[in-house]
């Protein structure tokens, strides 16, 4: 299938539409389902903010040149919150009490747009789950506080033996002002290391009130979007796979001929409108034939139709039915119409329409019938509407009173094929076509014999039956190649065996 445009999407999703409908369900359940077994989760956080050295030294005119920025020192810090130094010491304090491995996966931590940290534990017990955060914070004191007063100690150190060259080398003057300066450093260095808090807790974990999971509700729908997402994608993958025709616009790309008639699936096997004793026909099915009967005449351009074959890629895509129903239907409209059965291998006619077996085509073929001797007429009865009969066509004409003939198969011969070769079967098509107003022509499949392709040169236009749902790209390409082959007819195409509930039946538009 091609997609070019938003109805083709939209089409394979209202293909597919209740598998679709019961996997997202489905999905819906199993989330619930996963959600009811899992324990329930508690989530406490706690938030830390690490303050700026670099900003607390300026404050007291010492060079901040030694202190990493901010941003730098935010980061490694959420990195080491659940560091193996870290983890170590909270370890030691839940020793006897939680397990040491499943504490080194209760922490994560994340850095804000503000540069704060947020340490979040997770935890059966809401209690334990604030206890843990609120641990692991103050063990991140603790370690950032030491590393600081590690980092100052070194540049009061290295100001110290500053201060101890210069005195030994001292000149009166320069070096005077230079000790000066650096005594004074010495000591906003060590206020700072009295005064500085590199962390302070902004926000101390609480129990929390609610459990943080199992969410019945959010597990339920991710799991229906994840049953969406795998029906779509399982939707398009078969449609993708899937090598039958099943829409007219589908038969149309492949085949590169107008589709003239879209029938539904309760039109298949029926008689037409013929009088043989059995219910007649709907009407909403018998409204695709007429709109069929009126799509044929735009196939006439420089030539008049006036007989047409009727075939289709293999045997069972309703090319009889076909027949039999669109005589029924240009009868109503008042036409002369002679419906033929050339298919000598597989006969249908006297047993739908209730006539003689014999003499029949082959009968004249041979020899052995005079024309008037093949000729049996079909009388037809008004279709049905919602369980009454129909007293009249939609052009006026009483239906009860409208007939077409036909012309049975005849008795069964061995050589169907070099019997359809003879002039005289291109006689007998030119000689009816000028007595009758119409005249179909049911033969053979193309696909299985070559019947067809011998009759189609004598004939005026090939109307192509695809049964949807069945028949595959490839038989229809098989069948393209092969009309390539004999002299070109007008081509048009009959989407038989459509779902009653699709957009290319006629009961989808029958309701106006």
């Amino acid at each position: 299938m091609r997609y070019l445009s938003l109805h083709d999407y939209t089409l394979v999703l209202r293909r597919y539409r209740i598998p679709i409908t019961l996997l997202v369900i489905a999905g819906m359940v199993v989330g619930l389902a996963q959600s009811l077994s899992k324990p329930n989760l508690y989530r406490s956080t706690t938030v830390l903010d690490f303050r700026d050295l670099a900003e607390d030294l300026s404050l007291f005119g010492g060079d901040t040149s030694a202190i990493e920025p901010l941003i730098i020192r935010v980061q490694r810090a959420a990195e080491r919150a659940t560091g193996r130094t870290v983890t170590r010491r909270v370890i030691r304090r839940f020793k006897d009490e939680l397990p040491s491995i499943a504490l080194q996966s209760a922490v994560t931590t994340e850095v804000d747009s503000a540069q704060l940290v947020k340490l979040t534990a997770v935890w059966g017990d809401p209690r334990i789950a604030a206890d843990i955060a609120n641990e692991f914070a103050d063990q991140i004191q603790i370690v950032e506080s030491r590393d600081t007063e590690k980092q100052l100690k070194l540049k009061k150190e290295s100001l110290q033996a500053e201060i101890a060259a210069t005195t030994e080398t001292f000149e009166p003057g320069i070096d005077a002002i230079r000790i000066s300066t650096l005594e004074a450093q010495l000591s906003r260095i060590q206020t700072l290391l009295d005064v500085a808090q590199p962390v302070e807790v902004v926000e101390r974990a609480n129990p929390p009130v609610g459990r943080f999971s199992p969410n019945p509700t959010r597990d339920a729908v991710v799991g229906g979007l994840l049953g969406l997402a795998i029906a779509v994608a399982g939707a398009f993958t078969r449609v993708a796979l899937d090598r039958r025709m099943r829409t007219a616009h589908d038969v149309h790309v492949e085949l590169g001929s107008p589709v003239v008639g879209r029938i539904g699936q309760g039109a298949m096997g029926k008689p037409g409108l013929a009088a043989t004793g059995a219910a007649a026909m709907w009407d909403t099915d018998f409204e695709a034939f007429r709109l069929l009967r009126t799509n044929l005449r735009y196939l006439e351009s420089d030539r008049k139709i006036t007989s047409i074959v009727c075939t289709s890629s293999l045997a069972g895509e309703g090319k009889s039915t076909v027949c039999m129903s669109l005589a029924s239907a240009a009868a109503l409209a008042g036409r002369r119409v002679l419906l033929v059965e050339c298919d000598l291998r597989r006969p249908v006619f006297a047993k739908r329409f209730g006539l003689s077996e014999g003499p029949g085509l082959s009968d004249y073929l041979v020899g052995d019938a005079d024309p008037g001797d093949v000729l049996q007429e079909v009388e037809l009865s008004p279709p049905r509407i919602s369980g009454k009969v129909l007293r009249g066509d939609h052009e006026g004409v009483v239906e009860s009173t409208a007939k077409f003939v036909a012309i049975t198969a005849g008795t069964p011969v061995q050589n169907p094929a070099e019997l359809l070769l003879e002039d005289a079967v291109g006689s007998f098509i030119d000689a009816v076509s000028s007595a009758y107003d119409l005249v179909l022509i049911d033969t053979t499949p193309l696909l299985a014999v070559v019947d067809t392709l011998q009759l189609i040169p004598h004939c005026d236009a090939v109307l192509l039956c695809v049964k949807a749902h069945e028949t595959t790209r490839d038989q229809v390409r098989a069948t393209k190649a092969m009309l390539e082959h004999v002299p070109q007819r007008p081509l048009a195409a009959v989407v038989t065996g459509l779902r009653g509930d699709g957009s290319d039946t006629y009961e989808y538009y029958y309701g106006y």
